[in-house]
């Protein structure tokens, strides 16, 4: 984070916005060349508001990779699949890509 001051925001949102971030950052880099300073810079906030939320990097690796999994099963809430459970896919995907590629 260079000087900038991030909002505050409810627990809930800054977790998102944490998550989302690591999502990103993991996706670009890969789970062994990205720092926590990275999905904090990502994120624009300090490494530490980072381990308020999360203890570990793994910890948050592990949840970002949940994230993504539940989006895709709120995506595909059907009992097979079929032309319109792909359409849900490919929307799920154009909304979170790097959520997919993480994955």
């Amino acid at each position: 984070m260079t000087g900038q001051r991030s909002e505050r925001l409810p627990r809930a949102q800054r977790r998102e916005q944490i998550l989302a971030a690591a999502t990103t950052a993991f996706a670009r880099a890969g789970f062994a060349a990205t720092s926590l300073d990275d999905v904090a810079h990502e994120a624009g906030i300090s490494r530490m508001i980072v381990y308020r939320h999360f203890d570990s990097k793994r910890d948050l690796y592990r949840q970002a990779l949940e994230r993504i999994g539940d989006l895709i099963a709120v995506a595909a809430q059907a009992e097979k699949i079929d032309i319109s459970t792909l359409h849900a896919f490919i929307a799920a995907a154009a909304a979170e890509p790097d959520g997919f590629r993480l994955l």
